[in-house]
């Protein structure tokens, strides 16, 4: 081990170590101390060294950060190979970062008794060691606990690196250093996803884990030349080298460190974050960036659904967005050094204290740009017909907010809580990163079921009401400080030194500034005490005591090692009188008898009852929410995704047969001749004109079509069946439409005529009652007055009418009124979804008018069960799925299939094979424009236009115009009521 010890002190990193010493480096009391111009001090190493340390400090933050979202570009392979859910997939997000949860608990409190450096080292091996195991894993199993177990290793770095700016750096500049990590903790994270997705491409999901092991080796490399830069182990180091030297066998070191153990460290780090996280400050805090910190996860799973699903991006280019993130958190980042250079510095200058509430007023231009970029990105992203670039800018006001709240909230709880500040960052960590953790689990969920501008305006909603948080610090922060009795405490004895000191500033500047915050030193300590030069080592230099009081160090009177009639020494006992409260949490752990129950002091706290007060009704409000918003759609997804697979292990299916005629034509193809900018149209001159159902209403056909401008040159009329019946002028109707070479489907009602006129002709001559027809005296009246060739006409009509995409058409369907660029269906009633169009039952498809999603069977009643849904619905629910699916795989089916039928091996499987076309089923999703339902009215979805808007009944007659590129409008014309 020594050996190994003196290998590694020969590539590291740091000044010459001192062999000699004087008895200035003693404190009265022997502990060793830091002197003006020491080598050792961290603080005073020279500007290359520290500055080499910070970068490699940020290289392991960029492998951490890098890490946690790199295989979320890689979630549909890892479903394909493994064989998994969504859900499932999404726990190598999850675990990983439940490992920053349970890491931080260890790893920070040991580095506390041995020192950052180790530490750093054994995380990266164990990272290194647990990422190989998920890159060669043959099993899902060992991918899980390879995650986890790398995120616990890592989050070591994400614990001490941040403390390391604070060993090396002074108030001012750290500001600035503070900041490059903020940017590097989202440069991280954006830059994964957009590796890992062009890998997805051309690879498979094991290259994210080689890249992840290409970026720790030389990472490793570089860590392995880093020095100790914490200040009580090194000055434990300097008395034990002392202590070798004649006149310093008595040397100690810190009083800090004489007073730890493992059980004593353990015990405050298991229990302190948990404490403090009831401070006011540290509380609003903790809430606001642990939402801060879970939409950032939420965006790795928004983006694809904006740019992938939405868009038909792929799985490279589709992460590209991400890096506005980082353009935005780089911006934060020159604003943080402009602030520092244009506000903070000459307020040093001039000699006034930089209060803990001036970085507010960075965090306040982040809380006012956060909501709003979130409501500009959610609805921006909302619509296909917005350019793509306008989502990608609001991303990157997104990250410049997150950077910007980021570093005003860290800095905040740094200079309020000082020696407590690494308590509080552990419960911060810990809370934010459990609620990241959770994101991929319900993130697609809630926004395939409130879609993208219903739930990112529920987060900017949440954002908008967090917002003044920031203003309230800044406004009254200080009133809350003195309220705090973990704030007073430091405030007390050191005040804001930590602002106004600086690398330049005098040892003599430091001790009058020390002086006139404790009080009065004796003779002895102005001679042998050498003041600390950073907020770090005051903790265990500083007496707290006065005039000729036993003194103790800050860091003893904060954990309570004795407790006089004078708790808190001479500390303003009002501070603490003012609330009723107790000292929690920092007793005497080597005498429990005198440490207070912690449930008793909290329970006697009226603070701590306020905070449960408002978790009690921010609960309620989120169950309300829950209840009334979300849950019910979420239910109801949920129930048509059940509905999808039957018992019996088939896909969505009809009732057993149906009837139809032989002689039927099932499905026509329009001719490409006909098509908008096909054959011979390469101007886009040709429209498509639908058409409701009619009933015979020739007058208002004729209006119509001369309202929508229709040209018998260039138009082309498509007619969604029922053209005859109930009206006053159906053969004139059908002459009108033979003439205009018009193509219709045979809607229930055509279907009628046909049969009884089938019937008439086998009776002859005979009156309704010999032939035995089920039609009513209308319809065979009807079908009297009609020639051959109006009965031909009939008899040719199509029961389903296939549209081919059209080949001017650009864009997505995303909306209702947005260009239609998918096939299209053109029926009377509608269609079961997951059936192919050959296996249709014809008579559904004139009649049906709901589904019931238990017994899987179309009906032609509207609600004839409680488990009934309009079949449209269902229809765009399942298109809407084929859709992502095919954006993420670019897979093209044939043209004249909907939906593949294959058997399932289990619940799961079967739905997903079949569902989602694992094995290369015909996948398509398709629009679907049908009349029938004159009750339901106009139905223009995304999916399917149902255009029968009750004509014959005095309602409207509508068209439906389709150009070459897809745009669609809408015509209507008011119509007379001829039911009487």
């Amino acid at each position: 081990m020594e050996k190994l010890i003196r290998l590694l002190d020969c590539i590291t990193v740091r000044p010459r170590i001192s062999s000699t010493y004087t008895a200035d480096c003693l404190d009265r009391n022997g502990h060793a101390v830091f002197l003006q111009n020491d080598r050792e001090d961290p603080k005073q190493w020279s500007l290359p060294i520290r500055t080499y340390i910070t970068a490699v400090n940020m290289l392991m933050m960029f492998n951490a950060t890098f890490a946690s979202s790199a295989p979320t570009a890689n979630i549909r392979g890892l479903m394909e190979h493994f064989d998994v859910s969504r859900e499932a997939a999404s726990l190598v997000t999850t675990l990983f970062l439940l490992g920053y949860v349970a890491g931080p608990l260890f790893w920070a409190p040991m580095s506390e008794l041995y020192g950052r450096r180790w530490f750093f080292s054994i995380a990266m091996i164990g990272y290194i060691a647990f990422t190989f195991l998920c890159a060669f894993t043959p099993n899902f199993g060992g991918l899980l606990v390879g995650r986890f177990l790398g995120g616990t290793f890592i989050s070591a770095i994400m614990s001490n690196a941040p403390a390391v700016a604070a060993d090396l750096w002074s108030a001012l500049p750290r500001g600035n250093v503070v900041a490059i990590f903020v940017m590097t903790t989202f440069a991280g994270p954006a830059c994964g996803p957009v590796s890992s997705g062009f890998l997805e491409l051309t690879k498979n999901w094991r290259w994210t884990f080689y890249q992840l092991l290409w970026l720790a080796g030389p990472t490793f490399a570089l860590c392995l030349t880093l020095p100790e830069t914490y200040g009580p182990v090194i000055l434990t180091l300097r008395a034990k080298r002392m202590r070798a030297h004649s006149g310093f066998e008595h040397a100690r070191p810190p009083a800090m460190m004489e007073s730890l153990n493992a059980r004593k460290v353990f015990h405050i780090a298991l229990t302190r974050p948990w404490i403090l996280l009831f401070d006011p400050l540290s509380f609003c805090s903790t809430v606001y960036m642990s939402f801060i910190y879970a939409l950032l996860y939420m965006l790795f799973s928004v983006y694809p659904i904006i740019f992938q699903e939405h868009r038909g991006w792929n799985a490279g280019v589709g992460q590209l967005p991400f890096l506005a993130l980082v353009i935005g958190s780089s911006v934060a980042g020159v604003i943080i050094f402009a602030e520092t250079a244009l506000v903070g510095k000459p307020r040093q200058l001039a000699g006034q204290a930089y209060r803990p509430e001036d970085r507010m007023r960075i965090g306040m231009i982040g809380a006012v740009t956060f909501a709003i970029s979130l409501y500009w990105i959610s609805w921006s992203g909302e619509y296909n017909s917005v350019h793509w670039i306008v989502p990608t800018i609001a991303g990157s006001f997104v990250g410049m907010s997150i950077g910007l709240l980021f570093f005003a909230m860290f800095c905040y709880l740094i200079d309020c809580y000082l020696v407590f500040a690494a308590s509080v960052i552990a419960g911060n960590t810990i809370c934010r990163s459990a609620l990241g953790a959770a994101t991929p689990l319900f993130t697609p969920q809630m926004y395939d079921a409130m879609g993208i501008g219903g739930a990112g305006s529920l987060l900017a909603g949440c954002a908008t009401v967090m917002a003044p948080i920031p203003f309230i610090f800044y406004r009254y922060g200080e009133a809350l400080r003195k309220r705090s009795k973990v704030c007073s405490v430091w405030k007390q004895a050191a005040g804001n030194m930590r602002h106004s000191e600086d690398d330049e500033e005098s040892l003599s500047e430091l001790k009058a500034r020390l002086r006139a915050k404790v009080g009065q030193w004796n003779e002895q300590d102005r001679n042998r005490t050498s003041a600390a030069t950073d907020d770090r080592s005051a903790p265990y230099e500083v007496s707290t005591s006065l005039g000729g009081e036993e003194k103790q160090p800050l860091i003893e009177q904060v954990n309570n090692r004795w407790r006089s009639e004078k708790d808190i020494g001479h500390h303003d006992t009002d501070v603490y009188a003012a609330d009723d409260e107790r000292d929690l949490g920092f007793c005497d752990l080597d005498n429990d008898k005198s440490c207070p129950s912690t449930l008793r002091d909290l329970s006697a706290s009226r603070r701590f009852r306020r905070m449960i007060a408002l978790l009690i009704l921010s609960a309620t409000a989120f169950y309300y929410i829950w209840s009334r918003f979300i849950q019910p759609r979420l239910s109801e997804e949920w129930a048509y995704k059940q509905g999808f697979v039957t018992q019996e292990g088939g896909t969505y299916g009809i009732a057993k047969g149906g009837h139809g005629e032989k002689d039927m034509v099932r499905i026509k193809y329009l001719e490409s001749s006909l098509l908008p900018g096909g054959e011979g149209d390469s101007n886009g001159e040709r429209r498509l004109v639908f058409i409701g159902d009619i009933h015979g209403c020739k007058k208002e056909l004729l209006e119509l079509l001369e309202k929508v401008g229709y040209n018998e040159q260039t138009d082309h009329l498509i007619l969604v069946g029922d053209v005859v019946t109930k009206g006053p002028d159906n053969v004139g109707v059908l002459d009108e439409l033979i003439r205009l070479n018009a193509t219709s489907v045979r809607g229930n009602h055509e279907d009628r005529l046909l049969h009884v006129a089938k019937k008439l002709h086998m009776a002859g001559a005979h009156d309704i009652e010999t032939t035995g027809s089920k039609g009513k005296a209308k319809d065979i009246a009807l079908v009297k007055q009609l020639q051959p060739h109006h009965l031909q006409y009939l008899q040719a009509m199509p029961l389903m009418l296939h549209i081919p995409a059209l080949p001017m058409a650009s864009g997505s369907t995303k909306k209702t009124n947005s260009p239609i660029t998918e096939h299209m269906l053109v029926v009377h009633a509608g269609l079961v979804p997951g059936v192919r169009l050959d296996k249709q039952d014809p008579y559904f498809v004139m009649n049906m008018r709901s589904i019931n999603r238990r017994t899987h069977v179309p009906s032609a009643l509207r609600s004839p069960s409680k488990n009934a849904k309009p079949w449209y619905d269902i229809w765009c629910w399942y298109n809407d799925r084929i859709f992502k699916k095919l954006s993420l795989t670019g897979f093209e089916a044939p043209e004249s299939e909907m939906v593949g039928e294959t058997e399932p091996e289990t619940w799961f499987t079967g739905f997903w094979k079949n569902f989602f076309g694992q094995k290369k089923n015909s996948l398509r999703p398709q629009v679907v424009i049908y009349g029938h339902d004159s009750k339901a009215g106009l139905q223009i979805n995304r999916w399917s236009k149902g255009l029968d808007s009750g004509c014959v009944g005095g309602g409207k007659l509508t068209a439906m115009v389709l150009d070459a590129r897809g745009k669609q409008q809408l015509f209507h014309v008011g119509c007379e009521n001829y039911r009487g």
